[in-house]
């Protein structure tokens, strides 16, 4: 992405289209899975803390290489990436896959609710990744790892173009960064002074307050299928 929202080349996508890339182009394409999964594990390497979101999380190849001990999220709007994750990445962990809207899903969270917010191969495909990037350091209490193309039109890609400089302009600072061409890894890291104590996920959800329960509320309204770890 360029320093301009005119710069965008590409059309906005629904989950129809992306459930087809999925089931047609990615899910039984060795070549494809090997891509995700070199993506991810690149991501991993900078995943510290605790609790980790990953928005956009596709498959949820990103599960199978982060700590066994952490809480891991993973939220999609593909159901048919959602249903394979379900399948195939709970792995023995604490894994949630969610099926839902991420921007409307990160609008419900409360701030700092997770260590590491991960934007693996996300941000190219959204109407409004500025949007994108403001929530996910809101909800980081330590970092945002993200991977974006430099310069890849693409599948679903609405901006394929982002170079150092407007990543450096729109997180305002950057732990780390590297290029392996034609993508790029970013990472974005809270100062330690700022970081609030860890968040009680469990005891926040069984709260009462108005202000939690307008939260839930916004939060399930971002949902377009269950939150459940396919033990239904």
């Amino acid at each position: 992405m360029g320093n301009c929202r005119g710069c965008s080349s590409g059309e906005l996508k629904d989950a129809a289209y992306y459930d087809k890339v999925y089931d047609d182009d990615i899910i039984n394409v060795p070549a494809a899975l090997s891509r995700i999964t070199r993506w991810c594990i690149m991501a991993s390497d900078w995943v510290v803390g605790q609790s980790i979101l990953d928005l956009g999380c596709g498959l949820g190849t990103l599960a199978k290489y982060i700590p066994i001990a952490a809480t891991y999220t993973g939220v999609d709007f593909s159901s048919v990436a959602i249903d394979y994750a379900r399948e195939h990445a709970q792995i023995g962990r604490d894994a949630v896959f969610v099926c839902g809207d991420i921007i409307k899903y990160t609008a419900g969270l409360l701030d700092q609710s997770f260590d590491t917010v991960v934007l693996c191969e996300v941000l190219e495909h959204l109407a409004d990744p500025l949007e994108m990037i403001s929530q996910a350091k809101r909800i980081a209490r330590m970092r945002v790892v993200i991977t974006v193309p430099i310069n890849m039109p693409g599948p679903g890609h609405v901006w394929p173009r982002w170079s150092r400089g407007a990543l450096v302009k729109h997180f305002g600072s950057l732990l780390y960064h590297a290029t392996f061409n034609p993508h790029q890894i970013a990472v974005w890291e809270r100062p330690a002074e700022q970081r609030k104590q860890p968040i009680d996920m469990a005891a926040w959800h069984d709260a009462t307050d108005e202000a939690s329960i307008q939260i839930k509320e916004a939060v399930s309204a971002a949902m377009m299928g269950t939150t459940k770890n396919g033990d239904d």
